[in-house]
């Protein structure tokens, strides 16, 4: 696994993954493709808030305030999971200037 990504870079989810939801799990399949992947209630809730939109930086804040816990605890392993998706495939990584230019571009 390559480093932790910036605070500030903007993961977004990957398109094509199937989603089931378990009671304790999310998994998640791309069609044709010969993995399952399963996340646990954190990584499950960093991934629902992978927009493209909101920071690394964010999702730990909105993270820590629904759990009250510290921001800056959060903010590590927040960078951590995200890591792990993007290692998988499931989320696509974005700095500052590319989420400029894709919001620049969104607008018709």
């Amino acid at each position: 696994m390559a480093g932790c990504p910036d605070r500030q870079t903007s993961p977004r989810r990957a398109a094509g993954f199937v989603e089931c939801e378990l009671p304790e799990e999310l998994l998640l399949h791309r069609p044709g493709g010969p993995v399952v992947l399963s996340l646990n209630a954190t990584a499950r809730a960093v991934w629902e808030m992978c927009d493209g939109r909101r920071s690394i930086e964010t999702i730990a804040l909105d993270l820590a305030r629904r759990f009250e816990a510290s921001p800056g605890e959060l903010l590590a392993a927040v960078q951590e999971v995200v890591q792990a998706l993007a290692d998988q495939g499931l989320i696509r990584l974005s700095g500052p200037i590319d989420r400029a230019e894709d919001l620049a571009g969104s607008d018709p």
